[in-house]
């Protein structure tokens, strides 16, 4: 699990790769080492705890992600509402968001 949370970390430096194939290169090794992590963290829950209680576990664990998840959506837009607008840039390539003071 270590090693898969390691190899998720360059993916900050996917917008500066110039290469299109290196960042595509990039992103997915990102994509396949979180996918390899929520793996190994679903079969965790099963060694952990009895069979009888690792659906529950699951459940109760997803159901604290998504409510996280949507907490930090709605406190993400609230935020970039009151703080600022933003409208795409469409001007080259690759689209880019533009942020401006109201």
């Amino acid at each position: 699990m270590l090693v898969c949370a390691i190899a998720v970390v360059p993916v900050m430096l996917a917008p500066r790769i110039q290469n299109l194939w290196g960042a595509v290169a990039l992103i997915s090794l990102a994509v396949a080492a979180h996918q390899g992590w929520s793996a190994n963290l679903f079969t965790l829950a099963s060694d952990m705890f009895p069979r009888n209680a690792v659906a529950s576990v699951v459940g109760i664990g997803s159901f604290g992600g998504a409510i996280g998840g949507a907490l930090i959506a709605t406190f993400t837009g609230l935020l970039l509402q009151a703080n600022t607008q933003l409208r795409a840039d469409f001007s080259d390539r690759r689209p880019r968001l533009i942020s401006s003071r109201c």
